[in-house]
């Protein structure tokens, strides 16, 4: 069994825990702090079986992997394009020896 814990950017948070519901996964996030991602971040706690562990992180790409945005320079009306970047973040997967329901 693993415990995947998934450092992710807040705005994709309820988009990705719905999709791990959907497909029978235990899921919860809990917000969090720090400068991982430079913006609001949630941390993602999921349980899985070791054979599942592809699909838990092929869903969290789907739903969390990093965004291209492009947009002009308002200020000097150069029309010179902008690109940032959101999204992404960072999975860790970790060994499990018990999960109970409390």
């Amino acid at each position: 069994m693993k415990l995947i814990i998934a450092i992710v950017d807040n705005n994709d948070t309820e988009e990705a825990l719905t999709q791990l519901n959907k497909s029978g996964f235990l899921a919860t996030h809990i917000a969090s702090t720090g400068t991982w991602l430079n913006t609001g971040s949630a941390t993602l706690l999921v349980l899985s079986h070791t054979a599942q562990v592809k699909q838990v992180l092929d869903i969290l790409h789907t739903n969390c992997g990093t965004r291209r945005h492009h947009s002009t320079n308002d200020f000097t009306y150069s029309g010179l394009v902008n690109t940032t970047e959101s999204g992404g973040g960072a999975a860790f997967v970790i060994d499990l020896e018990q999960a109970v329901r409390l």
